[in-house]
């Protein structure tokens, strides 16, 4: 990979030509941009140039997109093109990453040992594409395979950035920027409806009045989705977002910090319980308890109560009391609670029995087309990326997917264990909440396909890998030694 890097000045010509190159191509497939249009694309030109000649650039950015992927998909008016658009950026921060500059340590995130079974999931997903038992429809297995694979490489791409504990605060309190924003305009859609989004995409405004619940006295009632494609795939940014202000919180040391990040997670709160999204609500409490045994210590409950308790309000009264029944559906019906995460996986169960090395990679996410008559026959929605991960890829590849877990939540713990006492502790203690809550929302939902949970997971994996190699960085700096009288040597070298 050498060839990037030198020389400097070709590269750089060479890549500048191929963005603008790049960007022209995307522009010219929108036709709904209008008098924006030269705006956009100078926009899209400079976030670009930014992308591939600065790696926190690069990653900033792509959070950004994918934090805002609905908004995009509804102002473009094309699922497409916000696809492609996420594609983009995070190829050009993989090309960054590869051309090694500023940094020089990219050896340090792609020999991890977590790359194993990154690799053997990779070929497991590829060899499934050719599975006959997927009907020979490769374009669609091709779109699994994105799904299950896309995006595996913002690990590396974070590790590196993510080298001290400055970076790691920094990179924090863009996704809590990015979770106000987000949860702004779900607060906007709930007060306002979805009535404006009409003028600006039809298409839009009918998928959005899509998204409903059933309340216990029988009513529809709205669920808003922010600035992302999906109720749920808010809530899981609100969830992620809570629990990185609470750690960020317990971790700053200015006041003004605090209150940046205590008002971050309150805001998240709002936008948690605006989305009805239970899955997100119960995985972000066994995220939160997951903390709690790191911390272990009272402080931290009395923390969570002074800090979310202004968003419950809050967002009671936005919904008059309907975000609480929704929260409590969790309990109140806690054998249909139950039987969505443990139902896909016994009729996964049974299929991987007949096919117990896969039946092939399906379309992507959702519930997979064999078990689309399970689910009519039910009458509800399951969806399950474990239920998924059998089916598909068969007992190999549900080990295979589960070791790669099982390897995100080990360095989680070990990067507690390994700065506990230092400064940022409370940091890797969010990190490992996060871990632990995409993970557990992996039975009800595709959190590891839809952004930006995704890539928040993969950050929050890189950052607790990092903090865990690099514990010199957090030791405190050496006092200053006694100066010497110029007479005779100080008694501290003596």
């Amino acid at each position: 990979m050498h060839w990037l890097v030198k020389p400097r000045r070709a590269q750089i010509l060479l890549l500048i030509a191929a963005v603008l190159l790049l960007d022209w191509l995307f522009l010219s497939l929108t036709r709904s941009l209008g008098f924006a249009r030269p705006l956009v694309m100078l926009l899209f030109v400079l976030c670009s140039l930014a992308a591939i000649l600065d790696l926190r650039a690069a990653v900033a950015i792509l959070l950004l997109v994918a934090s805002t992927d609905g908004f995009i998909k509804g102002w473009l008016g094309s699922s497409t093109l916000s696809l492609l658009l996420k594609d983009y950026f995070l190829g050009l921060a993989a090309i960054c990453w590869l051309s090694g500059a500023p940094w020089r340590t990219r050896e340090s995130s792609w020999h991890h040992s977590i790359r194993l079974p990154m690799i053997l999931l990779a070929l497991c997903v590829l060899a499934q594409i050719a599975n006959p038992l997927s009907g020979n429809r490769y374009i669609a297995s091709l779109a699994g395979a994105r799904a299950w694979l896309v995006w595996l490489g913002v690990f590396f791409v974070a590790h590196d950035l993510l080298t001290n504990r400055k970076m790691a605060e920094l990179l924090v309190r863009w996704i809590l920027l990015l979770a106000v924003l987000c949860a702004g305009y779900a607060m906007l859609q709930q007060i306002y409806g979805f009535g404006f989004l009409g003028e600006a995409s039809p298409q839009a405004l009918s998928r959005a009045e899509t998204f409903q619940w059933l309340s216990p006295a029988g009513q529809r009632l709205a669920r808003v989705h922010g600035t992302t494609v999906h109720p749920g795939a808010l809530g899981t940014f609100m969830g992620q977002a809570i629990l990185l202000g609470l750690g960020s919180f317990l971790a700053s040391q200015r006041r003004s910090q605090r209150l940046f990040c205590a008002g971050c997670a309150a805001i998240a709160t709002v936008g948690l319980l605006l989305s009805g999204a239970r899955t997100a609500m119960a995985a972000a409490a066994v995220g939160w308890l997951s903390m709690l045994l790191v911390w272990r210590s009272a402080r931290l409950p009395l923390l969570v109560a002074a800090v979310l308790l202004p968003g419950i309000l809050v967002a009671g009264s936005l919904t008059r009391r309907s975000a609480y029944e929704r929260g409590l559906d969790i309990w109140t019906r806690r054998v249909y609670t139950f039987e969505r995460g443990w139902g896909p996986m016994q009729w996964a169960f049974d299929m991987a029995l007949q096919h117990p090395l896969g039946r092939g990679i399906d379309a992507g996410v959702g519930v997979p087309d064999v078990l689309q008559d399970k689910v009519k026959t039910s009458g509800l929605f399951y969806e399950n990326d474990y239920a998924r991960a059998l089916v598909e890829l068969g007992f190999p590849g549900l080990f295979i997917f589960g070791w790669l877990l099982w390897w995100c939540l080990r360095y989680g713990w070990r990067s507690c264990e390994a700065i506990r006492g230092q400064p940022s502790f409370a940091l890797g203690m969010s990190f490992l909440g996060c871990i632990v809550m995409t993970e557990v929302s992996l039975f009800t939902g595709s959190t590891l396909y839809l952004a930006p949970g995704a890539l928040i997971f993969w950050t929050c994996v890189a950052g607790a890998s990092a903090l865990a190699g690099h514990p010199q960085t957090e030791r405190p700096a050496p006092t200053r030694p006694a100066p010497t009288t110029g007479k005779g040597p100080s008694p501290q070298s003596a």
